[in-house]
């Protein structure tokens, strides 16, 4: 893949789109998926036959009542979980750091490796835009 066409790929894919594959992914069901994102189930449809135009193959085999997945919206899936994960990770290093921890203090690298076992509030409901000088 030439240069140019990842700066194309990285310019237009948006994390809404990869949080669309990954609720798909696990309910396997358009409108539950649409329900989990707010928006109406066309919306939800549109965009998915947007990002499979955009990468030029399909990625979900639709059914009546449910959705197959295919190899390439598996290892699509895979990435987008990892970039959501990075993103979360982002979030709570950036809520560290304004609640004057370092970015790599112990606690923080704690709970993002242990979610499950590290109960906390939730920083994206705190975390606002802030114009940092």
């Amino acid at each position: 893949m030439s240069n140019d066409s990842r700066i194309h790929v990285k310019g237009w894919l948006r994390i809404k789109h990869l949080v669309l594959l990954v609720t798909l992914d696990e309910s396997r069901n358009l409108h539950a998926t649409s329900r989990h994102m707010n928006m109406s189930q066309p919306a939800a449809s549109k965009m998915l036959k947007d990002i499979e135009t955009f990468f030029g193959m399909t990625l979900f085999y639709r059914q009546p009542r449910h959705m197959e997945i295919t190899d390439a919206g598996r290892l699509l899936v895979r990435y987008a979980r990892s970039i959501l994960n990075d993103t979360d990770r982002l979030i709570d290093d950036l809520v560290s750091l304004r609640e004057g921890a370092t970015a790599s203090s112990s606690s923080a690298r704690c709970r993002a490796r242990h979610r499950c076992c590290c109960p906390r509030q939730s920083p994206r409901s705190r975390l606002g835009v802030h114009s940092w000088r």
